[in-house]
């Protein structure tokens, strides 16, 4: 009895608003009807919640807070002219950054284009049709028209659109920045592994060194008898074995410095870095013992990755939006005559509203 009761009153209230919708009342109506009966403010998005420490045991933690600025040109610190230069090339080179920063405007332009779907659209033609009926003459039609389709945006589902693409500028302009500092980062690893490559080949010259002249008062004392040959054996296996350790660090040294070649955009073998020493380019930072955990939340990747979630929450509130009733008005001046010449003689002109119902649409996912 309900569900006939239901339906009977849902005839009544449709029949008497297929005549009211003759006018705009009847229009303003129906939008007050539905809107009252659909839920549009959704949930709101909130952040993930995250422990963080607000204290420390050790009375030593410097006291840093994850609001303190971090200078961009922080490996200025590190005190290296070389370093700077290579940095400096490395960002003006990077193909992936220029990679990055292509899509970061691709996703600017985007707003732009998803803002452009609250806007009227307009299509003009023309064309000319040809009949001819079995023993009758031939009939022709021409007519050119134009039309101007605008969808209003009652629920605010192209809002939810704009949102959504706003979100992935700031995800993009994240994942500029985790580029930027990922290659800086890269950069200077490298280059402080060529110093520290120097170092050790520095220090195994000077082995090599100390080994040779071992050998050499070995070498004397065998002759006069005192050690035996198997001792010089053993110093000059030493001495080749310095050899073999100085030949694999100049090696390593090759390929580092081909790989700082490649993060700087150089052919690999077209630069060479003079030797340096670890401890006397690089000035040492002092880090403070204790951070707060809070400072992760500035990292490009975990902020990249928080902007494409309310992404998705956005994409998710315009998906259950596109289940309402999407209004729009639709206005049509044309003309049509056999006549080519009597083409824009006469014109007619036309509005029509339009409410379109999603019954079944594979397409909507939500």
């Amino acid at each position: 009895m309900k569900i006939s009761n239901h339906h009977s009153s849902f005839r009544r209230v449709f029949s008497r608003s297929r005549f009211c919708l003759a006018g705009p009342w009847g229009w303003v109506g129906l939008i007050f009807l539905l809107t009252s009966c659909a839920d549009l403010a959704g949930p709101q998005y909130q952040r993930p919640e995250t422990v963080s420490k607000t204290a420390w045991k050790s009375s030593s933690a410097a006291n840093v807070s994850a609001a303190d600025t971090i200078d961009p040109d922080w490996w200025k610190y590190f005190g290296d002219s070389t370093l700077n230069h290579l940095i400096a090339q490395a960002i003006e080179q990077s193909v992936d950054l220029k990679v990055l920063a292509a899509r970061l405007g691709v996703a600017e332009t985007a707003v732009g284009q998803v803002k452009a779907a609250s806007l009227p659209s307009m299509q003009v033609g023309a064309g000319a049709s040809f009949d001819r009926s079995s023993g009758g003459p031939t009939t022709s039609l021409n007519n050119v028209a134009t039309s101007v389709n605008w969808e209003l945006d009652i629920w605010g589902k192209v809002k939810k659109g704009v949102d959504a693409q706003r979100a992935e500028v700031l995800a993009t302009a994240a994942d500029w920045r985790a580029g930027y500092l990922n290659l800086v980062a890269e950069v200077s690893t490298t280059y402080f592994q060529l110093l520290k490559l120097d170092e050790q080949m520095d220090t195994q010259r000077h082995t090599l060194e100390s080994a040779q002249r071992v050998l050499d008062i070995v070498t004397g004392l065998n002759r006069e008898g005192i050690v035996p040959q198997t001792q010089v054996l053993q110093q000059k296996a030493e001495i080749h074995q310095l050899n073999r350790d100085l030949l694999e660090l100049k090696r390593l040294r090759g390929i580092t410095e081909n790989a700082l070649a490649t993060l700087l955009g150089t052919a690999a073998g077209e630069m060479q870095l003079p030797p340096g020493k670890l401890t006397q380019n690089i000035d040492i930072i002092k880090v403070p013992g204790g951070l707060p955990s809070d400072l992760l939340a500035r990292r490009p990747d975990i902020l990249a990755a928080e902007y494409r979630v309310l992404q998705a929450h956005h994409l998710e509130g315009q998906a259950k939006l596109a289940k309402l009733p999407s209004f729009s008005l639709t206005g049509r001046l044309g003309s049509s005559s056999s006549n080519l010449l009597d083409l824009l003689k006469s014109f007619t002109a036309g509005l029509l509203p339009t409410v379109n119902i999603p019954i079944l649409d594979p397409s909507i996912n939500a």
